[in-house]
Protein backbone atom coordinates (compact mmCIF):
# COMPACT_ATOMS: atom_id res chain seq x y z
CA UNK A 1 0.00 0.00 0.00
CA UNK A 2 1.45 3.73 -1.19
CA UNK A 3 0.51 6.24 1.20
CA UNK A 4 2.35 8.59 -0.78
CA UNK A 5 5.46 8.38 0.82
CA UNK A 6 9.21 8.15 -1.68
CA UNK A 7 11.99 7.71 0.09
CA UNK A 8 15.14 8.60 -1.85
CA UNK A 9 17.91 5.81 -3.13
CA UNK A 10 20.32 5.27 -0.83
CA UNK A 11 23.85 6.02 -2.50
CA UNK A 12 26.02 3.68 -0.93
CA UNK A 13 29.48 4.63 -1.91
CA UNK A 14 28.51 8.25 -0.11
CA UNK A 15 27.94 6.22 2.67
CA UNK A 16 30.91 4.20 2.24
CA UNK A 17 32.86 7.68 2.17
CA UNK A 18 31.17 8.59 5.28
CA UNK A 19 32.30 5.48 7.03
CA UNK A 20 35.84 5.28 5.63
CA UNK A 21 36.00 9.03 7.29
CA UNK A 22 34.48 8.20 10.87
CA UNK A 23 36.40 5.18 11.09
CA UNK A 24 39.85 7.04 9.50
CA UNK A 25 39.17 9.99 12.60
CA UNK A 26 38.36 7.39 14.71
CA UNK A 27 34.87 8.43 15.68
CA UNK A 28 33.70 4.95 14.42
CA UNK A 29 35.19 1.86 15.80
CA UNK A 30 35.62 -0.99 13.40
CA UNK A 31 36.70 -2.34 10.27
CA UNK A 32 34.97 -1.61 6.45
CA UNK A 33 35.28 -4.53 4.57
CA UNK A 34 34.64 -3.66 0.84
CA UNK A 35 34.74 -5.62 -2.16
CA UNK A 36 37.51 -5.21 -4.40
CA UNK A 37 35.85 -6.04 -7.78
CA UNK A 38 34.18 -3.07 -9.57
CA UNK A 39 31.24 -4.54 -9.92
CA UNK A 40 30.57 -5.73 -6.08
CA UNK A 41 32.24 -2.88 -4.97
CA UNK A 42 28.89 -0.70 -5.96
CA UNK A 43 26.43 -2.81 -4.17
CA UNK A 44 28.69 -4.57 -1.37
CA UNK A 45 30.19 -3.29 1.76
CA UNK A 46 30.18 -4.41 5.53
CA UNK A 47 31.23 -2.79 8.48
CA UNK A 48 32.32 -4.80 11.31
CA UNK A 49 32.33 -3.03 15.18
CA UNK A 50 35.26 -3.31 17.30
CA UNK A 51 33.09 -4.09 19.56
CA UNK A 52 32.01 -7.19 17.98
CA UNK A 53 35.59 -8.60 17.01
CA UNK A 54 36.66 -8.40 20.80
CA UNK A 55 33.77 -10.11 21.99
CA UNK A 56 34.37 -12.85 19.73
CA UNK A 57 37.80 -12.62 20.51
CA UNK A 58 37.15 -13.41 24.22
CA UNK A 59 34.58 -15.63 23.76
CA UNK A 60 37.15 -18.22 21.41
CA UNK A 61 39.94 -17.52 23.61
CA UNK A 62 37.27 -18.92 26.92
CA UNK A 63 36.24 -21.77 25.38
CA UNK A 64 39.48 -22.64 24.03
CA UNK A 65 40.94 -22.14 28.31
CA UNK A 66 37.89 -23.88 29.28
CA UNK A 67 37.82 -27.40 26.97
CA UNK A 68 41.44 -27.33 25.46
CA UNK A 69 40.08 -27.28 21.95
CA UNK A 70 38.28 -25.58 18.56
CA UNK A 71 35.85 -27.27 16.42
CA UNK A 72 34.30 -26.30 13.27
CA UNK A 73 30.84 -26.19 15.43
CA UNK A 74 32.39 -23.64 17.59
CA UNK A 75 33.38 -21.40 14.74
CA UNK A 76 30.11 -21.39 13.14
CA UNK A 77 28.76 -20.48 16.20
CA UNK A 78 30.87 -17.80 17.01
CA UNK A 79 30.79 -16.35 13.84
CA UNK A 80 34.03 -17.34 12.63
CA UNK A 81 35.07 -18.66 8.94
CA UNK A 82 35.83 -22.54 9.91
CA UNK A 83 39.20 -22.22 7.54
CA UNK A 84 40.63 -19.63 9.41
CA UNK A 85 40.06 -21.18 12.80
CA UNK A 86 44.09 -22.51 13.18
CA UNK A 87 45.60 -18.98 12.94
CA UNK A 88 42.43 -17.52 14.72
CA UNK A 89 43.66 -19.33 18.07
CA UNK A 90 47.26 -19.63 17.37
CA UNK A 91 47.45 -15.55 17.54
CA UNK A 92 46.66 -16.76 21.30
CA UNK A 93 47.76 -20.14 22.22
CA UNK A 94 50.81 -20.84 19.53
CA UNK A 95 51.40 -23.93 20.98
CA UNK A 96 47.72 -25.20 19.96
CA UNK A 97 47.66 -27.96 17.20
CA UNK A 98 45.95 -27.57 14.50
CA UNK A 99 44.28 -30.94 12.75
CA UNK A 100 41.21 -30.61 9.63
CA UNK A 101 38.25 -30.03 11.80
CA UNK A 102 39.83 -29.27 15.39
CA UNK A 103 42.02 -26.93 16.76
CA UNK A 104 43.53 -28.58 20.52
CA UNK A 105 45.89 -28.47 23.41
CA UNK A 106 47.68 -31.40 22.83
CA UNK A 107 48.78 -31.54 26.37
CA UNK A 108 45.28 -31.48 27.37
CA UNK A 109 43.11 -33.74 24.76
CA UNK A 110 46.58 -36.37 24.51
CA UNK A 111 48.53 -36.98 27.07
CA UNK A 112 45.51 -38.42 29.32
CA UNK A 113 45.27 -40.92 26.68
CA UNK A 114 48.56 -42.23 26.56
CA UNK A 115 48.29 -44.07 29.94
CA UNK A 116 45.11 -45.67 28.95
CA UNK A 117 46.26 -46.83 25.81
CA UNK A 118 49.37 -48.17 28.15
CA UNK A 119 47.26 -49.89 30.06
CA UNK A 120 45.11 -51.60 27.22
CA UNK A 121 48.21 -52.83 25.62
CA UNK A 122 50.21 -54.44 28.67
CA UNK A 123 46.63 -55.79 29.90
CA UNK A 124 45.60 -57.30 26.67
CA UNK A 125 42.35 -55.55 26.28
CA UNK A 126 40.64 -52.47 25.49
CA UNK A 127 39.86 -48.75 25.94
CA UNK A 128 36.56 -46.99 25.11
CA UNK A 129 38.08 -43.88 24.10
CA UNK A 130 34.78 -42.08 23.86
CA UNK A 131 34.68 -41.98 27.70
CA UNK A 132 38.04 -40.19 27.89
CA UNK A 133 37.71 -37.86 25.05
CA UNK A 134 35.29 -34.79 25.37
CA UNK A 135 31.76 -34.99 23.55
CA UNK A 136 32.09 -32.21 21.32
CA UNK A 137 34.72 -33.75 20.01
CA UNK A 138 32.65 -36.94 19.35
CA UNK A 139 29.99 -35.07 18.05
CA UNK A 140 31.48 -32.98 15.57
CA UNK A 141 32.92 -36.20 13.59
CA UNK A 142 29.65 -37.36 14.11
CA UNK A 143 28.10 -35.00 12.60
CA UNK A 144 30.57 -34.24 10.11
CA UNK A 145 30.51 -37.59 9.05
CA UNK A 146 28.97 -38.27 5.59
CA UNK A 147 30.07 -41.13 4.60
CA UNK A 148 28.32 -43.84 6.60
CA UNK A 149 30.68 -46.67 5.86
CA UNK A 150 33.33 -47.99 8.45
CA UNK A 151 35.55 -48.86 5.38
CA UNK A 152 35.97 -44.97 4.81
CA UNK A 153 37.53 -41.89 7.11
CA UNK A 154 36.55 -38.79 6.63
CA UNK A 155 38.60 -35.78 7.70
CA UNK A 156 37.27 -35.62 11.32
CA UNK A 157 37.56 -39.26 11.74
CA UNK A 158 41.27 -38.42 10.51
CA UNK A 159 41.87 -35.85 13.16
CA UNK A 160 40.50 -38.81 15.88
CA UNK A 161 43.16 -41.33 13.82
CA UNK A 162 45.54 -38.66 14.27
CA UNK A 163 44.59 -38.13 17.43
CA UNK A 164 44.90 -41.88 18.60
CA UNK A 165 47.30 -43.23 15.96
CA UNK A 166 49.75 -40.34 15.50
CA UNK A 167 50.12 -38.26 18.56
CA UNK A 168 49.24 -40.81 21.60
CA UNK A 169 50.24 -44.30 20.29
CA UNK A 170 53.91 -43.13 19.70
CA UNK A 171 53.89 -41.84 23.60
CA UNK A 172 52.98 -45.22 24.92
CA UNK A 173 56.27 -46.54 26.34
CA UNK A 174 58.37 -49.09 24.42
CA UNK A 175 58.03 -51.56 26.61
CA UNK A 176 53.96 -51.76 26.40
CA UNK A 177 54.07 -51.23 22.48
CA UNK A 178 56.43 -53.99 21.62
CA UNK A 179 54.05 -56.99 23.17
CA UNK A 180 51.64 -55.82 20.55
CA UNK A 181 49.89 -53.02 19.07
CA UNK A 182 46.38 -52.90 18.60
CA UNK A 183 43.68 -51.54 16.78
CA UNK A 184 41.80 -48.88 16.28
CA UNK A 185 37.92 -48.98 15.55
CA UNK A 186 36.23 -45.91 14.60
CA UNK A 187 32.62 -45.38 13.14
CA UNK A 188 30.57 -41.90 13.51
CA UNK A 189 32.19 -40.84 16.44
CA UNK A 190 32.63 -44.02 18.38
CA UNK A 191 36.56 -44.96 19.38
CA UNK A 192 37.75 -48.21 20.61
CA UNK A 193 41.39 -48.75 20.77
Amino acid sequence: MDHGHHYPAWDASYIRTVVRDLIDTKELAGVLHESSSAAAAAAAALFVPTIYTTMQRQAMDQHFEALGFVTVATCHSMGIVPSTMGDYVKERFPTATVLKGIVMDRDRIVNPLIPLLQEAISDNTFVDLRVHLPEALLLNNNNNNTNHSSHHYDDHDDDLLTIVRDMALPQVSSSSAARGGGDIILSHGEVLF
